[in-house]
């Protein structure tokens, strides 16, 4: 579950009001896939990765077989190294961290 919500709060904007499961599993595939033939596959086992996700959140399905379970840890340590090397890309070190502190702000203030 909880590789699941990293991966939602990495690749889901809070304006994002279409299918969770599509909009994850797209951007996913983007940003982790190398080629056309990748990035179906990423789909299609993304896809059932969030079945699995629902059947245990709202169905109480407690086992989950171990090579999807680490598929799904491989494919969220992609994510996140992809993201933060376009991070890096585009941004200066200085640039990231005074994001973490507007962000960290606008916390504060929609809290007071």
């Amino acid at each position: 579950i909880k590789l699941i919500i990293c991966l939602e709060t990495l690749l889901k904007k809070k304006s994002d009001w279409e299918e969770i499961t599509k909009t994850i599993s797209e951007r996913l595939a983007l940003l982790v896939g190398q080629h056309f033939d990748e990035r179906k596959k990423i789909l299609k086992e993304m896809k059932e990765l969030y079945k699995i996700r629902s059947a245990i959140v709202h169905r109480g399905k407690r086992t989950v077989e171990e090579n999807l379970l680490n598929r799904l840890i491989l494919l969220a340590h992609d994510a996140i190294r992809n993201s933060l090397y376009r991070y890096k890309e585009n941004y200066s070190f200085d640039n990231f961290i005074d994001d973490i502190d507007d962000m960290k702000m606008k916390w504060e203030n929609k809290i007071s």
